[in-house]
């Protein structure tokens, strides 16, 4: 099976192996080149259709759902947004304390704030 820009599913052949060119009615020649003719049987055609039609409808739903929970997430993120914050001043605080060990630093003092 070969997949050539657009096209999937195809079935490549060699010009030099004419004995195994099916009838047109069975396969639907695609393009041919110098060398190979491709060609694609007539149940992969519309099974092709199918698995496309399947993909953009998954496209679609995954979209959905991430619009979904965008949504969700928005209207709920008020406790994240306070853990962020929570968590940079942390991060600061120990940044300074591990700078503060250091000789030749001043030990910060940390007052709450009014």
């Amino acid at each position: 099976w070969r997949h050539m820009h657009c096209d999937r599913y195809l079935i490549e052949i060699g010009h030099h192996n004419n004995a195994l060119i099916p009838s047109q009615s069975q396969w639907q020649l695609v393009s041919e080149t110098k060398t190979v003719r491709r060609y694609q049987p007539k149940e992969v055609e519309r099974v092709v259709i199918a698995l496309s039609y399947n993909e953009e409808q998954l496209l679609v739903h995954a979209k959905q759902a991430w619009l979904e929970f965008v949504e969700e997430f928005r209207t709920q993120s008020q406790p994240f947004c306070t853990l962020v914050a929570n968590l940079a001043q942390f991060d600061c605080i120990c940044a300074l304390s591990g700078l503060a060990m250091n000789s030749g630093y001043v030990l910060p003092d940390i007052v709450q704030d009014e």
